[in-house]
């Protein structure tokens, strides 16, 4: 077996040389005109196939784990939008307390004459 052809010229020349040799080989043969007829008639009558709708099916397990991940990412950020105000209100009333008991302990004597 030689080696294929490389350029584009010599690849058309293999070719033409095929042609010529089926050509020479085998007589063309014109169809009868009945068979033709029939033939196109039986092609244009043929239902064309819907395309098949495949609709993926996820498993209830699959789905239940997708849905119990997105709602606890849910619940955890809300519960940090929570917690965050929660403690800064309780920063707050902690500090009030604590400058309440120094107030009163340094400044404030009820002493009775």
């Amino acid at each position: 077996m030689g080696k294929a052809p490389s350029s584009k010229n010599q690849k058309e020349a293999v070719l033409g040389d095929m042609e010529n040799l089926l050509a020479s080989t085998f007589k063309p043969v014109l169809p009868r005109p009945a068979y033709v007829k029939d033939l196109n008639r039986r092609l244009s009558n043929y239902p064309t196939p819907s395309p098949e709708v495949v609709v993926p099916h996820i498993p209830r397990d699959t789905a239940g784990v997708i849905l119990g991940v997105i709602g606890g990412t849910a619940l955890l950020i809300l519960g940090i939008r929570v917690m965050i105000p929660l403690i800064a209100s309780l920063t707050t009333l902690y500090s009030m307390r604590r400058e309440m008991r120094e107030k009163v302990s340094t400044g404030l004597n009820f002493s009775s004459n």
